[in-house]
């Protein structure tokens, strides 16, 4: 059983709200966190590391987010050494190439753009989750 929780962070609540569904839909073993703020995934990470409790096996990561995009989060979270090889996607609203090529040149491990229907979002993250188990 993964013990590393799976980390969503979205400003948009309806947004963690289905996500939340969608996550005890999947039946995954692993936990979820969700955040709403760039700031709370920073402020989550450096607590996960300073207790001890094991860096999240996944990062999903939205782009347009107030105070703070994510694509800015993600090269804050990049910069540090014990962060680097965590895995971010950016899960996100954008389908702007621009955008796509900023995150994975900030160091995004993919991109995936959202909406998608309530059965693919289920089955994407079950693959995301299974992707974990295998590499375990």
């Amino acid at each position: 059983m993964t013990t590393r929780p799976i980390v969503l962070v979205d400003d948009n609540g309806d947004a963690l709200r289905l996500a939340d569904f969608v996550f005890q839909e999947a039946g995954l073993r692993a936990r979820h966190v969700l955040l709403q703020s760039g700031s709370e995934l920073l402020t989550y990470l450096e607590r996960a590391l300073a207790d001890g409790e094991g860096l999240p096996c996944c990062i999903l990561l939205d782009i347009s987010m107030p105070d703070m995009n994510g694509i800015d989060v993600l090269s804050l979270v990049r910069q540090r050494e014990c962060f680097k090889e965590l895995r971010i996607i950016m899960l996100t609203n954008s389908n702007d190439s621009d955008d796509r090529e900023r995150a994975l040149a900030a160091g995004a491990d993919g991109y995936q753009v959202k909406p998608f229907g309530l059965t693919e979002f289920i089955e994407f993250i079950r693959q995301l989750e299974g992707d974990f188990r295998a590499e375990a």
